[in-house]
């Protein structure tokens, strides 16, 4: 049986998920953890567990006991090794969407800056000054943040709706917003083994901060989609809509796209992995990296993919 602690995780989750809804939640304090319960509605898997699992993986960890957690379109998988169990509203969870699996120091979305979780209540971070009040964490924003880092000085940058990138060194706020970063949805957030960062968009690329200088590779490396942006079209062969970013044990960097697979680059040259190489989806949800060094992709709509080399194989537990 998890933890109390390993359950409130999902749950965190869950409220991550619901916070980036036009709606979102009109209170701030978590809601008190759920008492210990049987399971009794979990399924326990036995046979052929991959094929019970939702195929839409949004979010991939693999806890302190080397547990891995999915999130999905209907619920949270655990799979300990031999079997594997799901929670979903039923168990506790506010609903069966998972977008995001935290553990450790907790940051979630609000309208106008971004909450922190702290043992037991939320601390609001809004962002100062704009012309959007900010100071509504409840009111849909352009502020908005979609994603969140911490670095390794501990210092926090946000992913924001449509406002670019924010860090946070605990007193100062610095905006990053160059070369079309400002406009789109900053979805994923990465700090490299370089000490640089990577910042993935929903229409305009993958963009490079390397303490310096912010570039965007995706349009230097004429990968742009434009016609997303004009009529939301989809775009093989581009590097627009990275939705996921990751590095492997070599130092490649690999990012996920909507509509366009995956991409590895090397520090050189970029190349792209979609369905002849393996993968049944063009859609890549989250790219994780255990504590063995391996990838998983998370796909939306057929379940976890590890790349073996030339091509990319299907998990199967």
């Amino acid at each position: 049986m998890p933890s109390a602690s390993l359950f409130q995780l999902c749950l965190f989750a869950v409220l991550l998920s619901s916070c980036q809804s036009p709606e979102p939640p009109k209170h701030a304090p978590l809601p008190p953890a759920p008492a210990p319960v049987r399971h009794a509605n979990n399924q326990h898997f036995k046979a052929n567990l991959v094929a019970n699992m939702d195929p839409g993986v949004l979010a991939i960890l693999q806890d302190q006991n080397g547990y891995y957690w999915f999130g999905t379109n209907d619920g949270v998988y655990r799979y300990d090794g031999q079997s594997l169990i799901v929670f979903t509203t039923k168990d506790g969870l506010y609903q069966n969407q998972v977008q995001a699996i935290q553990e450790g120091d907790l940051w979630f979305y609000a309208g106008g800056g971004v909450f922190q979780f702290d043992r037991d209540s939320f601390r609001y971070l809004p962002f100062p000054g704009g012309k959007t009040n900010t100071h509504n964490p409840y009111k849909a924003s352009e502020y908005g943040v979609y994603s969140s880092l911490k670095d390794k000085s501990g210092a926090l940058w946000m992913g924001t709706q449509a406002l670019g990138v924010c860090r946070y060194d605990g007193k100062t706020f610095t905006w990053f917003t160059e070369h079309g970063l400002k406009g789109p949805a900053v979805l994923d957030l990465f700090e490299d083994s370089r000490g640089h960062f990577w910042f993935g968009t929903n229409g305009n690329g993958v963009f490079q901060y390397d303490g310096t200088s912010l570039h965007n590779m995706t349009a230097e490396r004429g990968l742009s989609n434009p016609d997303f942006s004009k009529n939301g079209k989809s775009g093989p062969g581009t590097l627009a809509r990275v939705w996921a970013i990751n590095e492997d044990l070599a130092g490649n960097m690999w990012f996920g796209t909507a509509d366009a697979g995956a991409w590895q680059y090397d520090g050189k040259e970029l190349h792209n992995y979609t369905i002849q190489d393996g993968l049944s989806s063009k859609a890549i949800e989250i790219i994780y990296r255990d504590k063995n060094g391996e990838l998983w992709f998370g796909t939306n709509g057929d379940g976890v993919y590890k790349f073996n080399g030339p091509r990319f194989a299907k998990v199967i537990f």
